[in-house]
């Protein structure tokens, strides 16, 4: 399944279609990435997510080659933020992955040139390096700084959710400007995994734990990423399209929150 992503502030002129559920291969090791990522594509992903700062783009690249229809969403890191340096990252990303179709800055930090490293990242979508551009871990005042001075917004905030980590505020104001939101860490790298209420809901189900957790963040109306390097694990988490989780286990889901975060929230620095 896709779903459209389109840029605000430019009618659509940017558009393109990402595929729902993606494999996120960070923490991936390089020596296993081109295996992982070539089990997953024969399970049916059509949708993988790395960045520079993985150390995996080469490997990823690898794996897709002469791969028709795999979709490339990669992200800058803050080491090279800045006009020229966003360019040149990008250009050496391309040189590995071959193609990029979703690029993202991939944190807030370093607000005194998040300005031209966003004035970059318009350039490179202008001139067709990359075909969407977006951020990750930015908050709502993040994104209103850039939508307020920038041409071409953001398509994407990719962030941390699951039914721990809902983040509502953000997700509704992303859902309001018309910017997709991406799920990273949606299994909350296992550790609220056995929960006893999301055991019972997968029961209901016949589904794992892993299942209605990334059902839970389709159904709210985001892409999805979730990673294992287990090759049995990488089906069970695309066979989520057979069902539908009925509104009263969605209620008991969202009642699930309590502001766990598994990994770094850039979405409250400066």
């Amino acid at each position: 399944m896709e779903r459209e992503l389109s840029h605000p502030k430019t009618t659509n002129k940017y558009s393109i279609k990402i595929p729902v559920l993606g494999l996120g291969v960070w923490g991936v090791p390089k020596n296993k990435t081109e295996k992982i990522v070539t089990t997953a594509i024969n399970q049916g992903y059509r949708h993988i997510d790395t960045a520079q700062i993985y150390g995996n783009e080469k490997e990823v690249g690898k794996a897709i080659k002469e791969k028709d229809g795999i979709f490339i969403t990669t992200k800058l890191w803050e080491s090279n933020f800045g006009y020229e340096k966003t360019i040149k990252a990008c250009e050496e990303s391309l040189s590995k992955l071959n193609k990029i179709d979703l690029f993202l800055m991939h944190s807030p930090h370093g607000p005194e040139i998040r300005k031209e490293t966003w004035e970059a990242m318009q350039y490179l979508l202008k001139n067709k390096y990359v075909k969407a551009i977006g951020v990750s871990n930015f908050g709502i005042h993040h994104i209103k700084e850039i939508l307020l001075w920038a041409e071409i917004g953001p398509c994407m905030n990719q962030i941390e959710l699951s039914p721990f980590l809902q983040r509502r505020e953000l997700s509704n104001f992303c859902k309001e400007e018309g910017i997709a939101t991406t799920a990273y860490s949606p299994l909350t790298h296992g550790i609220r995994i056995h929960d006893e209420r999301l055991m019972e809901i997968g029961k209901i189900y016949r589904k794992s734990a892993a299942q209605i957790l990334i059902k839970w963040s389709l159904q709210k109306d985001n892409v999805v990423i979730p990673k294992s390097t287990n090759k049995e694990r990488i089906k069970e988490n695309i066979e989520v399209f057979d069902f539908t989780i009925e509104q009263k286990h969605m209620k008991i889901l969202d009642a699930l929150e309590e502001g766990f975060a598994t990994c770094w929230d850039p979405t409250i620095d400066p």
